[in-house]
């Protein structure tokens, strides 16, 4: 089989092979792939390049999301998937890893300080959002909570002392306030025994 390019747009080359068109690489790529216009490529050649192109790309766009945040493994591989084949997906993740682009650890660590200490969550909602973001519950239990003292009644006593404050002047404000910190992952009886204690009464 023949191989053929043709210039794109935008740094993009399309390849043919026998005429038909086959795959869009960019340009970048293409210089480097170590194969011109008019050379003999077989089957096994051609699985191979459209592989590397599949994992280039991926690459690239993985180094593009972890220019904006960080990711953890999974998050990034679920990322990726949404625009590139499984495969390509994987070893982008797997490659990350290997070169410490990303460490479930670390992630963990940080996305939990600034849940608990920016977003206010209770310890139970962070670690389903953990979960959720594909952070294995071990990495989850090892990795955090050490240096925090929670207490889930203080810190909603401080909340409705502080961000909540302008709200609780009629029971509608106070039943939002309510339904806000459910959300947030404190328990039913954990609210009612902070609002009794900062003298906050709410109606049946």
């Amino acid at each position: 089989m023949t191989v053929t390019s043709k210039n794109g747009k935008a740094g993009k080359i399309h390849l043919y092979i026998d005429g038909e068109y086959r795959l869009t690489v960019s340009d970048v790529f293409w210089r480097s792939g170590g194969i011109r216009d008019g050379d003999y490529i077989d089957e096994e050649g051609l699985a191979y390049l459209m592989g590397e192109a599949g994992f280039y790309h991926a690459y690239q766009n993985g180094i593009r999301l972890l220019s904006l945040r960080s990711y953890g493994k999974r998050e990034m591989f679920l990322k990726l998937r949404r625009k590139h084949d499984e495969e390509s997906a994987q070893r982008v993740a797997d490659e990350f890893e290997k070169q410490g682009l990303i460490d479930d650890s670390a992630y963990a660590k940080e996305l939990y300080e600034y849940l608990y200490n920016r977003k206010n969550w209770d310890t139970r909602r962070i670690r389903l959002e953990l979960r959720a973001r594909g952070i294995s519950p071990e990495i989850i239990e090892a990795s955090l909570c050490e240096d925090i003292d929670n207490d889930p009644i203080c810190r909603i006593i401080m909340l409705l002392n502080t961000k909540y404050s302008a709200s609780l002047s009629d029971e509608k404000g106070k039943r939002r306030v309510f339904s806000s910190l459910m959300r947030m992952g404190y328990t039913r009886s954990d609210i009612l025994s902070a609002f009794s204690q900062a003298g906050v009464s709410l109606g049946e």
